[in-house]
């Protein structure tokens, strides 16, 4: 069982992420702000950097944050917690800075709040046990002993209704929980696997989830748009004959080199692909986990309602091809040409226009055929011996 996406094993684009960040933000560090005037650079680095890294800190979030079942997270025996125990770790600076709770860390809470139990007896001068207090503790003892069953029965009565089983974890879960293939656990609220950051994204870490994708989708976004002024300003300070600032800053690059202008942005346009290609793909997912969110969905139970939604219309699809054979086939039988120029006129415009179609439309179908398509047994029975004649 993964209790984390920074536990082995690691995948190919987790790694690519880890890698693909600090390349950005070194290559807006060296290519960027020196060519961007003083006034614009320096706040535009400052933004940039603060982006890049709440990106960086809100996917670690949601990496280290399991989002267990609660359940089989008592099934088996874990202490819940609001970041997960990170066993293997590699080497960063956001894992020395936001390290997760140590197991110290849990043990001296649970040594606190061994020392805040109440003691079995009193004790009265001469420090003999009063028989009173003695009696009393036993009395509450047992009641709570009682009250604590009861309860316990009645929250698994309870959990019955609400849970289901899940035969790989052999333990009850909850309802809208769903293992995960990769983690080899139940994850509460399950919404999918994420494979850039090699975690499940449940309940539990959907908030920081998506947090990284807003904050992530900006961080291209403003790379992507100093990239570009910088392109666009360079050329036009070329074509005009007058050696700009940009175009002055960027020959004499970090005042090292120099007439190397043309190289520092064949380096941009190449990070300015890139980040097109980057900024397609996380305004894409963007818009739609914006979507699910105003629908109160899960990324599961959209694709659930999609495939429903795509064998409806494929058994749809296949009822009207067969009402629209059986129909042309009555119409050629009763020489009605009309009849079936209207019908295969029909076919062609009826995913645009259906009220062109009378097959859609239900207009003049004999009463046999609108009855046999009804039954999905018959209608499945049909199809077949058509499409084998």
């Amino acid at each position: 069982m993964r209790r984390n996406g920074l536990e082995r094993p690691w995948n190919g684009m987790q790694i690519t992420t880890w890698v693909l960040l600090p390349v950005l933000l070194i290559q807006f560090g060296l290519f960027v702000t020196p060519i961007l005037p003083f006034a614009v650079s320096i706040p535009c680095t400052i933004v940039f950097g603060v982006l890049g890294f709440l990106s960086a800190y809100f996917g670690y979030l949601t990496s280290v944050t399991d989002p267990i079942d609660e359940k089989l997270c008592k099934h088996n025996g874990i202490q819940p917690s609001s970041y997960s125990t990170v066993s293997e770790v590699p080497c960063g600076v956001l894992c020395c800075l936001f390290p997760p709770p140590s197991s110290k860390t849990q043990a001296s809470h649970h040594h606190h709040a061994e020392k805040k139990t109440p003691t079995k007896a009193k004790r009265v001068k001469g420090g003999k046990e009063s028989p009173d207090s003695a009696e009393t503790f036993a009395d509450n003892h047992a009641s709570s002993h009682v009250k604590n069953l009861s309860t316990e029965s009645g929250d698994h009565e309870e959990d019955d209704e609400d849970s289901k089983y899940c035969w790989v974890c052999e333990t009850r879960v909850q309802e809208h929980s769903m293992h995960c293939k990769y983690c080899n656990k139940c994850v509460g609220g399950f919404d999918h696997h994420c494979q850039w950051l090699n975690t499940c994204v449940g309940k539990a870490n959907y908030p920081y989830f998506f947090r990284t994708v807003v904050y992530t989708f900006v961080f291209v976004t403003a790379h992507l748009l100093c990239i570009l002024a910088i392109i666009i300003f360079y050329f036009l300070e070329d074509s005009s004959f007058e050696e700009g600032g940009i175009h002055r800053r960027a020959n004499n690059w970090l005042g090292v080199f120099d007439n190397v202008g043309n190289i520092i942005v064949g380096i941009n346009i190449a990070f300015l692909s890139l980040n097109v290609i980057s900024f397609v793909l996380l305004a894409q997912l963007l818009l739609f986990h914006l979507e699910l969110k105003r629908e109160k969905l899960t990324t599961y139970a959209y694709i659930v309602r999609d495939g429903v939604r795509r064998r409806d219309q494929a058994r749809e699809s296949s009822n009207i091809r067969s009402r629209r054979i059986v129909s042309i086939q009555e119409a050629k039988d009763a020489k009605q040409n009309w009849r079936v120029l209207h019908l295969k006129w029909g076919k062609c415009v009826g995913e645009v226009w259906p009220s062109c179609d009378p097959i859609r439309t239900n207009q003049n179908l004999p009463s046999e055929i609108e009855g046999s398509t009804r039954t999905s047994g018959n209608n499945a029975s049909m199809s077949t011996s058509l499409g084998e004649a």
